[in-house]
């Protein structure tokens, strides 16, 4: 059994390739390039093999009576899968405007 969470891979072809399939139904080799998404494991939550892009995590102190609000970037950045992006704070790493 994979270790992948559901959604997390496309078809592939006989070499192994990923392919994805288009709006308009045609299927077509997935394009690593963009968004400077690659195949790797997700620093996140240890997924293999998934897409990842390379983030910076955001440490969220939510404020209280006795505490300020504080939202810390971390220092270096990571690797994360689209569900740890769509679920934990981060930023693009510096240089970078968010999408």
């Amino acid at each position: 059994m994979s270790s992948r969470p559901e959604g997390h891979e496309g078809p592939r072809d006989a070499s192994g390739a990923l392919w994805e399939t288009e709006p308009n139904g045609q299927t077509e080799p997935m394009s690593l390039e963009r968004d400077h998404a690659h195949l790797g494991d997700c620093d996140s939550c240890g997924t293999d093999d998934v897409t990842v892009t390379e983030v910076r995590r955001v440490y969220v102190t939510p404020g209280s009576w006795d505490t300020e609000a504080k939202v810390s970037p971390a220092a270096d950045t990571e690797r994360w899968c689209e569900t740890c992006q769509l679920h934990y704070p981060h930023q693009p790493p510096e240089g970078e405007s968010a999408a």
